[in-house]
């Protein structure tokens, strides 16, 4: 079996319409292993990101379409180099290479990269 993309187009206006809302596609990821990846149209937030990243099951990742200027205009990411480090288990060359990457995608889109350096906890 081949590994499913399943792009829901939220606040579509043009044909065809979707025939089920968000939360019955969501459902829909839960019965077939093979799908792996789940779209939704027009994101403008990063709460609806959040939302439906809690709702996917494990193993199906979320790509969120931006598509609107508001969307575009919400739009930051935060690299957190520690704990980037620590999943590809502190492989240092492809750290760099990694953050060079997210540096390079977020310039030729202008998108704003807050960087995290360190973390102060205190009591």
């Amino acid at each position: 079996p081949y590994d499913i993309f399943l792009d829901y187009p939220k606040g579509r206006s043009k044909p065809p319409l979707p025939s089920s809302n968000l939360d019955e596609s969501i459902a829909f990821t839960k019965k077939y292993d093979n799908i792996k990846y789940f779209a939704t149209s027009n994101i403008e937030e990063i709460a609806e990101v959040n939302l439906i990243c809690e709702m996917l099951p494990e193993g199906v990742s979320f790509v969120p379409k931006i598509e609107t200027l508001k969307g575009v205009l919400n739009l930051s990411i935060m690299l957190d180099a520690e704990d980037l480090y620590t999943n590809i288990q502190n492989d240092v060359e492809l750290f760099i290479n990694l953050k060079d990457r997210v540096r390079r995608v977020c310039k030729e889109y202008n998108v704003e990269l807050l960087e995290l350096y360190g973390v102060v906890f205190s009591s």
